[in-house]
Order: structure tokens, then C-alpha cells, then sequence
């Protein structure tokens, strides 16, 4: 296991989510920073030394509001790199564990204000460059020097290489809630393995639990985005945690949607809908070694932080 270990894609864990946290800071400093410390603490378990925090799709006002509160948060911390909006501006078509009513087209003005309001702290920003104003979007957020990162999406190759022309460099939980490769439609994931194969950089997230991606998936994965002679990789390893994560299984929220956790997995409540996941970085490593890969090249995958291009 690497000395460092970066999780650039986490929602929560011991019970609580960064949206609760960031709620309960709005009410309380003192008790939303206590709130963040039990949120980590299980990943901080693991040996997870740095955390990106993600925000699920809510209403505009809920949103800037956390924004806000998790920009302070983050200024205060050494070990929060920064936050992750995985949020809004997602396609219905793919919308995962997201609540429909919330979702929009990408808009500039209200991209701009959730940017300002993050104060220098928002590193990444998800969405569907298909949608309305998508590469706009994309173009506007990287020269705000942020990551704009692809997921959530219903795009087409042609529609996934615009985007990477367009400056986005990063692909939200590669293989979940994206089309996959088909032999006459290869999709997004073969657009970005085609981009980065010409020697551009990229990452591409790959929440290794054993659940989202068949582990062959992941091994095929390190193939098609990894340089064995270097022993470099695009991939970085994620957890997608929510909530539950070092809980017991029971009743949990994902946003303002319910989920059950059983046997460890986690699903919106009366669906086969995945909502995240109860991993942690440590364990991820652990698989990844069981699948025998190269131990460096998972260090690698592990300690990567998702910059902009």
C-alpha cells in the first residue's frame, strides 16, 4: 500500500455525507467540522490520507449553500484537497443515484456562481457534454483552471472526443452510468482510451468493490489505460463511499433519496439502482493486489490526483 493515498471521488462514510456535513457546519462550525471527522474517519482508517469532497445533485439554492460551507471547510484543512461537484448538470438517461427533479442542462451563469461561491476550492466538476451548452460548460470550467470531468452520460464517441477537445480530462467512475463498448457504437469508454493512446492526459476513476465492475472489467481497465513498461496509469482508484460506509447495512440517504445498504451494497430503496458504494481506498488496494496487478502501477492509481489538463 502507498504511503499516500488520494480519494479524489467520496461522498460520506460512518453515517454521514458531506451534504450533511455541510448543513450541519451552516448551523454550527464547530459541530460541522466534528460531523466531517467521523464522515472520514473510516476511510482515514483505511490508510486514506487525502479526500475530495463529492456533493450529489439538490436544488441550486441547497447547493451553493454547501458549496459554501465545504469551501470553507476545505480552506481550513490540510487533508481536503478540494471539492467535487458531481452534481445537476447530469444526464436523466444515466442519472444513477441522483433525484431527477434536479437536474439541468449545463448553465453558465449558474456554473459561474457555483464556481465563485467555491472561493478557489472546487476541483471538479461532473457532466454530460451531450446535454445543451455541455461543451460550453466545459470550455468555461477549465478556464476557471478546474477539472471537467465526464459521467452521468449519454454521449456518443464523436460527442466524448468533442468534449476531450474541448478540454475535459477526467471520466467520472469509468464503465458505471455511461454507455459501454459496442462493436459499431464505441462509446465514450473507447473514446477515452483512443485520447489517452495518443499520449494526452487523462484520468479515468474505477470504484474497485467488486460490485460496480466485474473484476475482469477492472483488470481490462489497467490494460487499456495503463503503460506497463512505465508502469503508469491513468486510472485512479476511487471509493464513490457514501454514507453507510463502516456502518452496519440498514436505512441510509444518498442526497434526499433513500437507500438500503444489504450485504454491503448499496441501492436506492425499491430499485436495482447502485448508490455509491460502502468502500474504502485501503480495501480497494487489497483487490487490486488480490487481481495481480502491478504493485506500483496500483500505488500509482492510488496517489493520483486528478488535475486539469
Amino acid at each position: 500500500m502507498p504511503n499516500i493515498m488520494i480519494d479524489n471521488h467520496f461522498h460520506g462514510g460512518g453515517g454521514l455525507s458531506n451534504d450533511s456535513v455541510a448543513d450541519r457546519f451552516i448551523k454550527n462550525k464547530t459541530d460541522g467540522l466534528a460531523a466531517l471527522d467521523i464522515a472520514l474517519a473510516p476511510h482515514k482508517k483505511s490508510g486514506t490520507k487525502y479526500h475530495i469532497l463529492s456533493l450529489v445533485t439538490s436544488s441550486r439554492d441547497k447547493l451553493l449553500m454547501r458549496v459554501a460551507a465545504l469551501s470553507e471547510i476545505s480552506r481550513q484543512r490540510d487533508d481536503i484537497l478540494g471539492i467535487h461537484l458531481e452534481a445537476n448538470f447530469i444526464s436523466p438517461l444515466y442519472k444513477g443515484a441522483h433525484n431527477i427533479k434536479y437536474l439541468s442542462n449545463p448553465d453558465i451563469a449558474f456554473v459561474k456562481d457555483l464556481i465563485d461561491t467555491g472561493d478557489g476550492q472546487i476541483a471538479q466538476i461532473t457532466l454530460a457534454p451531450e446535454l445543451d451548452g455541455g461543451i460550453k460548460a466545459i470550455e468555461y470550467i477549465k478556464s476557471r483552471q478546474i477539472v471537467a470531468s465526464i459521467g452521468h452520460t449519454d454521449a456518443n464517441y464523436e460527442q466524448t472526443w468533442q468534449a476531450l477537445e474541448s478540454g475535459a480530462s477526467n471520466f467520472t467512475h469509468l464503465f458505471n452510468a455511461m454507455g459501454g463498448i459496442n462493436h459499431r457504437q464505441p462509446g465514450p469508454i473507447m473514446a477515452a482510451r483512443d485520447w489517452y493512446k495518443k499520449g494526452n492526459r487523462l484520468t479515468v476513476e474505477i470504484i474497485n468493490d467488486g460490485w460496480h465492475i466485474a473484476d475482469s472489467v477492472v483488470k481490462l481497465a489497467f490494460d487499456l489505460f495503463s503503460d506497463y513498461k512505465t508502469e503508469q496509469t491513468a486510472v485512479a482508484l476511487v471509493t464513490d463511499a457514501m454514507e453507510a460506509t463502516g456502518m452496519p447495512d440498514g436505512n441510509y440517504k444518498i442526497g434526499d433519496l433513500p437507500v438500503l445498504v444489504k450485504n454491503r451494497k448499496a441501492k436506492i430503496n425499491n430499485t436495482d439502482t447502485i448508490a455509491g458504494s460502502t468502500l474504502t481506498l485501503g480495501a480497494a488496494a487489497q483487490r487490486a493486489k488480490k487481481l495481480g496487478l502491478s504493485e506500483k502501477v496500483i500505488k500509482n492509481s492510488l496517489s493520483k490526483k486528478i488535475l486539469v489538463d
